[in-house]
């Protein structure tokens, strides 16, 4: 029994040791911080820095944030732009700084060096270091605008013609009182590089007397010029039609509206009239966002054969239900009525941008001529091009028809230059397109020789 009890104590002291030993080993492991990384640093992804602030990201999901320190160098300077031991708590900190004034731009590395507050790493806390490449870039683009200044209607068109000198140019952009026409590369139509073009208009939505346009560029270092356009605007008195709801209009908008249940037909008007057209028009925005960087067209627009004006695109229409006025919208664009089930062409040559359904247009083709100028054609009863096709004007892409809200057989035709509006009759005459764009065009030409 004497010698159980000596073989228990024996035992309970060697498991007491091992316990012991794993406890001290692992310790020495977490003190050491072996395979302990807490501590991210997030650089963006743009290789490039300009005049304005860096922004670095430090997190540690483990412990505080003890110090961070950041210096850039290049082949000449080397300097600290950012150093600092935090007393405070935090487990991310966001760092801006700003490239010293007397380093030059080109070729530079920013290195990171960030610790924690932790008891790893032998009492010293985790830390890491990170480097990046970058291009220092302190010079803004440079903006050139050439021709004379454009004269142009509310809801109407102008093409200006400007150059950006910028080798890291990212996008430029013409904004006329606050919405923005991306402009485009317009070397096959300048014959040479660094010059951009793009259709604008003065927004029928603007309620300003006096337009505002300026052109803006910023490079991939962030560095941004803006400049004045300058614009001979003029206002438009658009028409004024009073629309009465039949009952037919309400079938339609039953249609459109899917389904859903209302308390009454004012409110499925409503909903179509306002909420469905919103869509609809966010949704030719969004396809006319992005267009080809070429002249498609060199001729006036096409108008439907023997069709005759309906509704203009300066229609302010009042709508009402029985006396009571209850809603009023813009017409965006041309209703055009020929015999029923007529053939459609395309206004100009172009590229199928979108075919398909919208709310209010029913079946829709829209084709992108360039530049941001693109033409819709809606209400088809019949669509016969794919997106993507390439059509000469004159080609048939659908045929007539009442889908949609139209209430009778015939084309809406809207003309948009990047999602905006436009009066298409502008298009439809060849003395204004040759005043206002071919001989603009040549002008520049023959400016920049």
């Amino acid at each position: 029994m004497y010698y159980t009890t000596r073989r228990k104590k024996r035992k309970g002291r060697i498991v007491f040791a091992v316990i012991i030993f794993f406890a001290l080993l692992f310790g020495i492991y977490y003190i050491s911080g072996l395979g302990f990384h807490p501590i991210k640093i997030y650089l963006p992804k743009n290789n490039y820095i300009g005049k304005g602030s860096y922004s670095i990201t430090i997190s540690d999901n483990k412990a505080a944030i003890k110090e961070v320190r950041v210096t850039i160098t290049n082949s000449l300077v080397s300097g600290t732009v950012f150093e600092k031991r935090f007393t405070n708590n935090f487990n991310e900190k966001l760092i801006k700084f700003k490239i010293p004034a007397n380093m030059m731009d080109g070729s530079a590395t920013i290195n990171v060096f960030a610790s924690d507050k932790s008891i790893r790493y032998f009492l010293q806390g985790a830390s890491k270091s990170i480097q990046k490449h970058v291009i220092i870039d302190k010079k803004p683009p440079r903006i050139e605008i050439y021709g004379l200044p454009i004269r142009i209607d509310k809801g109407g068109i102008g093409l200006p013609i400007w150059s950006v000198k910028d080798k890291f140019l990212q996008k430029t952009w013409v904004s006329v009182d606050g919405y923005n026409f991306p402009g485009y590369n317009a070397k096959t139509l300048m014959g040479k590089n660094n010059f951009f073009s793009t259709f604008i208009t003065w927004p029928i939505y603007s309620n300003k007397r006096i337009g505002n346009a300026t052109i803006s560029a910023v490079d991939l270092a962030g560095n941004i010029t803006t400049v004045h356009l300058p614009v001979y605007w003029k206002q438009k008195i658009f028409r004024k039609t009073p629309l009465t709801i039949t009952s037919l209009t309400i079938d339609k908008a039953k249609q459109v509206a899917e389904g859903k249940s209302f308390g009454s037909s004012k409110e499925l008007f409503l909903y179509v009239n306002r909420n469905l057209r919103q869509k609809d028009n966010s949704e030719i925005r969004k396809i006319c966002s992005k267009s080809q960087s070429d002249l498609l067209w060199h001729r006036r627009f096409l108008q439907l054969p023997h069709s005759i004006v309906t509704s203009q695109f300066d229609d302010l229409r009042s709508y009402f239900m029985g006396k009571q006025l209850i809603d009023k919208e813009m017409h965006l664009g041309y209703d055009l009525a020929s015999i029923a089930h007529s053939s459609v062409p395309a206004a100009a040559s172009g590229i199928i941008k979108f075919t398909g359904t919208l709310y209010l247009y029913g079946n829709v083709v829209i084709i992108d001529h360039g530049f941001g100028l693109f033409s819709l054609y809606a209400h088809l009863s019949k669509i016969d091009v794919k997106k993507g096709m390439k059509v000469k004007q004159g080609d048939i892409i659908g045929v007539t028809g009442q889908t949609g809200m139209a209430e009778g057989d015939h084309l809406h035709f809207g003309v948009y230059v990047s999602g905006m509006p436009v009066d298409p009759i502008y298009l439809w005459d060849g003395r204004w397109i040759k005043d206002h764009i071919t001989e603009r065009i040549q002008s520049v030409k023959s400016e920049t020789m």
